[in-house]
Order: C-alpha cells, then structure tokens, then sequence
C-alpha cells in the first residue's frame, strides 16, 4: 500500500521531466550540500524519493508497479537523486573515507542498480529473467553487485553471484567490490566477497587514479579502520591484507595516514594492537613526514602519547620540516605547557633543531612563549647546541635581554605558579623548578650558555 502510494507519487507526469531533473540536481551533481537541497524537495516527495525501495522490500505484490516505473526515464532519475542526498550527506559527516565512489549515479542508473541498492530480491529476480544484464555498470562503473555490498543486502548478493555477477570488476576510481563490502560494515558479505578466488587475488591491489577517479584512494583495510570496524579489520590481517598499504599519495594532510595512523588518530587501542601484532610499522610516515606520535602530541592526547611511547614509538623522530613530536607541538594551537610534559618526561631531546637550525629554545625566546623558557633549560636545552650559528647569537641576546628583565621573569613565574594549580597530577612539575627561578633572578647565566 505505502509503496505504491510512493511510486505513484514519483511517477506523476510533474517529475518526468527533463526540466524538473535540472531544477532538483545542483550545478555541480558530484557535490552534493543536503542544504542545497532543502529548497527542491518537498516533504512528500522526499520521503517518497528516499523510502518507496525500502517499503517495496517488505511489500508483496508490487512487482508490476515497481518494475512499471523503472520505466519512466526522468522520473527514475529524479527520484534517484534525491534519494541520495541524506545518505551522502550522513556519511560525509562521519568518515574521512568518502561516498562519492558507491553511491549509484543517478543520471545512468537502471531499475537493476536501484534493485540491487535496496535489496529487492524478487524483482530482481524478475528483471534478470526478462533479459537484463546482470554486470550493467551505471556512468561511475558501478555493478550491481558492488551496490548490494556496499547496501548490506547479504541475500542480494548471493542471488547476483548465482546469476554470474563479476566478482573483480572496479569502479572509475578503481574501488572494488571487497570495498563496496568493507564499507558497508557487514561482516557476513565481507566473509562471502573475501572467499571468493578473483577477489583474493587482487586485494592488495592500488586503485588506479586515471580520468575521472577520485583524489582519495584508500586500501579495503583503510575502511574498516576509519570506520572502527573490529571484527572486518581482524579478518582482513588473518586474510594477509597489507597492513601498512598507503594508497592515497595525493591526499589532503587531514586524510594522508596509513591503517595504523588512522587507528592511532581515532585512538582505538584494540585496532592498534592488532595491526602492531600483524606488523604495522609505529615509525611509518605520512606523506609530510609525520608518524602517529607526531599526530598524537599535536592533538593533545596525553594517554595516546604515552601509549604509543610504552609501544617504541621513537619521541625524536622528524618530520619533512626537522620537526620532532615536541617541536611539532609547539608549532601547533597549544599555548599553556600542559601538554609538553608527556613528551619532556618521556626523554624528548629539547636540543634537536628543525630544518632551519631552530630548537626549540630558540622558537620560545623568539616568539612570545618566554614562560616556557625555565622548563626547557630545566629539560636540558642549551644554546650552545643551536646548530645554525647567526640563530644561535640571536637567541643567545634574547635571553641575556631576557634574565635581565625582573618584570618578565616575576609575571612568567606567575603563570606557572597558576598553572600548577591547574595541574592535578603535581609530579608533572620537577622539584628542581624552583632552583631555576632562583638562578634566572641571580642572573647565574654560565648554566645557560656554555
């Protein structure tokens, strides 16, 4: 009843147009924005666009009506369209890893695709027997195979394959169809898809980046984790996934990790420890030369930091730029110390210098962070270790200016004093501290620079 009430709907004579397509779809079709959509689609309509497929799934005896309406060109795709919307829109808020490459296109799709994506069974049953193709790709390359997968239609599935679905057939961006399978989370069609021989063989494959594909490639193994799917992760290691497989070398810094940065950013302890058990690399490198640590201390994770740390991730590797994890976070939005002190007690060198020959003690006397100036030298910075020369002789005047300024010592002194009160854990504050600030006030300066 409610599904050919909606089909009805979406077959009136109003949305079967050319004209109507244009004025529902945005400029840019492969962009979508759900608020740029709010405007075009009525309530009913909408609901409709979104819903008739899943109501036709526990309906019987619509065959007739549905399959009349895969008829309708402009109407099928108008409602294809606008049934895309909130679940790109959804995803796009959740996963780094996209949709742009499983969504079915709606300006080529076909009754078989639409089946397949909401898991209509018998009509495709029906559809397959009145001669369709059952490795039709839409104008994306997608199969209506892969859309079952990524749809989380298990049974779906098996019939497609029965009817000789191709199981190593790949998108335009060159996802396949264990992609499809990962990403929809459902670890049965995971375990289908993975037994089958073709997929088997191509699973460490690198999607290809040739016209038209996307600039965010990811591994089958990338999903799972950026998704946080447990039980998917473990069965791709236990099925010799490459655990430390990069296939995106053109994405966005935000997108640019391997598996285990990935899970090391999501800190997903139980995800890290299985790719560490199967080999993942803790001193991998993004493409700006930066491990999991370096991800960790920017983000402020104190238990992630020290965590990573008990695991043997090295606390002075550089980055593209010379940048340790401690470097690296001061470069970052932190202001206030709290977040050194994981790095600093763990035995971070405060005297590596970045590309350009700046250690960290000269970035402090530099740029208006004097009050992290005690800590530093407390932690062993020196200025004589400064390896560019004309910053070495500059930072050495800043902080003779510096020491010779009891007005800035006595309002930095402060800050720390207020900042220790902030502090629950007071260990974080070396006992030694107070016989800095005594040194700085005596101006005992041969502690300093020798």
């Amino acid at each position: 009843m409610i599904t050919e009430a909606c089909i009805t709907y979406l077959s009136m004579e109003e949305y079967g147009s050319e004209s109507r397509y244009s004025g529902l779809a945005p400029a840019n079709p492969r962009r979508y924005r759900e608020e740029s959509h709010a405007e075009n689609m009525d309530p009913l309509y909408g609901y409709a666009a979104c819903n008739w497929g899943h109501h036709a799934r526990k309906a019987s005896g619509v065959h007739h009506v549905v399959i009349g309406f895969f008829g309708l060109s402009w109407n099928l795709r108008c409602a294809a369209l606008m049934s895309m919307v909130p679940l790109i829109t959804k995803e796009r808020a959740r996963h780094r890893s996209g949709v742009d490459w499983w969504r079915p296109d709606e300006d080529s799709t076909s009754g078989i695709h639409l089946s397949a994506h909401f898991g209509l069974h018998d009509i495709l049953v029906a559809l397959l027997q009145q001669g369709y193709d059952v490795n039709e790709r839409d104008r994306l390359g997608h199969t209506a195979l892969m859309l079952a997968a990524q749809s989380g239609h298990l049974d779906t599935v098996r019939l497609l394959l029965h009817h000789g679905a191709k199981t190593d057939s790949r998108n335009k961006c060159g996802y396949s169809l264990l992609h499809c399978a990962v990403h929809s989370g459902y670890i049965d069609i995971v375990q289908l898809v993975i037994a089958d021989k073709a997929v088997q063989k191509t699973m460490n494959a690198v999607p290809h980046s040739g016209k038209g594909a996307l600039l965010h490639l990811f591994s089958p193994l990338e999903i799972a984790v950026d998704h946080e799917y447990v039980d998917i992760v473990r069965l791709l290691i236990n099925r010799r996934e490459d655990v430390n497989l990069q296939v995106n070398p053109k994405c966005w810094a935000e997108f640019d990790m391997s598996p285990f940065g990935s899970a090391a950013r999501k800190d997903n302890r139980q995800i890290v420890d299985m790719l560490l058990e199967a080999g993942a690399d803790i001193h991998g490198l993004n493409q700006q030369g930066q491990t999991a640590l370096h991800d960790a201390a920017c983000g402020h994770k104190t238990s992630l930091v020290h965590y990573l740390l008990s695991k043997g991730a090295n606390i002075d590797q550089q980055n593209q730029r010379g940048e340790t994890p401690l470097l690296h976070l001061y470069h970052s939005d932190f202001m206030d110390g709290t977040y050194f002190h994981p790095l600093l007690y763990a035995g971070a060198d405060t005297n590596v210098c970045d590309e350009r020959g700046r250690s960290i003690l000269h970035w402090a006397t530099s740029d208006g962070r004097s009050y992290l100036i005690p800590i530093l030298i407390d932690f062993g910075a020196k200025v004589s270790l400064i390896s560019n020369h004309k910053v070495r002789v500059c930072c050495i005047e800043k902080l003779r200016r510096y020491l010779r300024s009891p007005g800035r010592l006595k309002e930095d002194r402060e800050k720390w004093i207020a900042h220790r009160q902030r502090e629950k854990d007071l260990r974080t504050f070396p006992s030694s501290l107070n016989r800095t600030w005594e040194e700085f006030k005596s101006n005992n300066l041969s502690n300093y620079f020798n």
